[in-house]
């Protein structure tokens, strides 16, 4: 049954978002909601838009702890050089100096490969820094972004009661329709 209005479910993906990936969601919940009618259509189709908007939120939520430990590993290992003398503190840096821009973009992108799990970017930070506790860097950093995440978890929540409340809306207007229909047979 093809969407009554517009280009369906999946029309406010992102540009860089995979649409395989999300016909793959759709087929997967059409398989198992079945939709029959129009309303059911409807229905299947906004929940599979919201556990959509779900997996973004998520990423999101991933994405900004990881780049909030990226920043904070970075400033640690900058202000760490400082101290040893081997690099200029963070706030001497400016657009006119190429080397430490360049040296900055380094420190950065290994700070990257090891919140991401690369050892050769763990190893490298974690020379730096001496002891590197990711567990310690990331309790900081959920603390530091309380408001952020809160944020994003009352969405969070929100979006999964209201994608509970559809697909419960989808089930009892099932139920409701089956009951009549045995009703009406028994008339008969």
């Amino acid at each position: 049954m093809a969407s009554l209005i517009g280009e369906g479910p999946g029309q406010y993906l992102l540009f860089w978002e995979a649409r395989a990936s999300f016909d793959g969601l759709k087929a997967a919940f059409d398989q198992e909601l079945r939709p029959t009618d129009p309303i059911e259509r409807m229905w299947a189709d906004e929940i599979v838009d919201l556990e959509w908007d779900l997996h973004r939120m998520r990423r999101t939520r991933r994405t900004v702890v990881e780049n909030a430990l990226v920043e904070r590993l970075t400033q640690r290992v900058v202000m760490m050089n400082a101290v040893i003398g081997s690099l200029r503190p963070v706030s001497d840096y400016s657009a006119h100096s190429a080397d430490a821009g360049i040296e900055l973009a380094s420190i950065k992108h290994q700070a990257r490969k090891c919140v991401l799990g690369d050892p050769a970017g763990h190893q490298y930070i974690g020379d730096r820094l001496g002891v590197l506790k990711m567990e310690d860097e990331l309790q900081f950093v959920q603390a530091e972004q309380t408001e952020v995440l809160a944020s994003l978890e009352y969405s969070i929540h929100a979006t999964s009661r209201l994608r509970d409340a559809v697909l419960a809306r989808l089930y009892g207007r099932r139920n409701l329709i089956a009951d009549n229909r045995a009703v009406s047979g028994q008339i008969r």
